[in-house]
């Protein structure tokens, strides 16, 4: 499986963000509050779900507003892909 694209409408300080993972490895770099562990809790909560209210600190709600949530371009070995939409609607999660 790879991750071709992320696009974050609303997470943490990222809102209507695209990311292209084009390469055959991506790294993500940058100074201290960039946003490169937003971007890894991103990825987490679209494959496995958004963390409940109870954990907060695990949630990043959008910070300068969007939708909470987006979506990825996933494409597998066999040549298929998938798109995977999730987004916390009001009072949902």
């Amino acid at each position: 499986m790879r991750i071709r694209s992320m696009d974050v409408s609303g997470f943490g300080v990222f809102d209507g963000k695209r990311f292209k993972l084009d390469a055959p490895v991506v790294l993500f770099y940058g100074e201290n509050e960039a946003g490169k562990s937003t971007l890894m809790h991103f990825v987490r909560s679209m494959l496995f779900g958004f963390p409940t209210r109870a954990q907060m600190e695990e949630r990043y709600e959008p910070v300068h507003g969007g939708r909470y949530g987006g979506s990825m371009q996933i494409a597998f070995t066999d040549g298929s892909e998938l798109r995977l939409e999730r987004y916390a609607d009001q009072g949902k999660a």
